[in-house]
């Protein structure tokens, strides 16, 4: 079990030459960590990531992610950043699109 399994992540991903930002329930598998009723958030203003925890109104354009349970994969090598974010601020904003 991982201490970040059950909790709401806002994870900065770099699988490539741009950075992917998603936030979700997650759970590791290996050197996977799965995240569930997913988001993606597209564009930011005014905070970083970290602001993003508390301050969901920041995430200006925002996307759910359309795969089955909103499910994403993210290999543990690719993640440059996990932040735990506020169930609370989040709840009216995940699974919507905005922006």
């Amino acid at each position: 079990m991982s201490i970040y399994d059950g909790k709401l992540l806002i994870v900065v991903s770099c699988p490539g030459d741009r950075d992917t930002i998603y936030i979700g329930r997650a759970k590791r598998y290996a050197d996977t960590l799965q995240l569930l009723g997913a988001s993606m958030i597209l564009r930011y203003e005014e905070v970083g990531p970290g602001g993003l925890t508390s301050q969901p109104d920041k995430a200006t354009r925002l996307r759910p992610v359309t795969a089955p349970d909103g499910e994403v994969l993210i290999p543990l090598a690719s993640i440059s950043n996990a932040l735990v974010a506020d169930p609370a601020a989040w709840k009216r904003h995940l699974g919507v699109s905005r922006g």
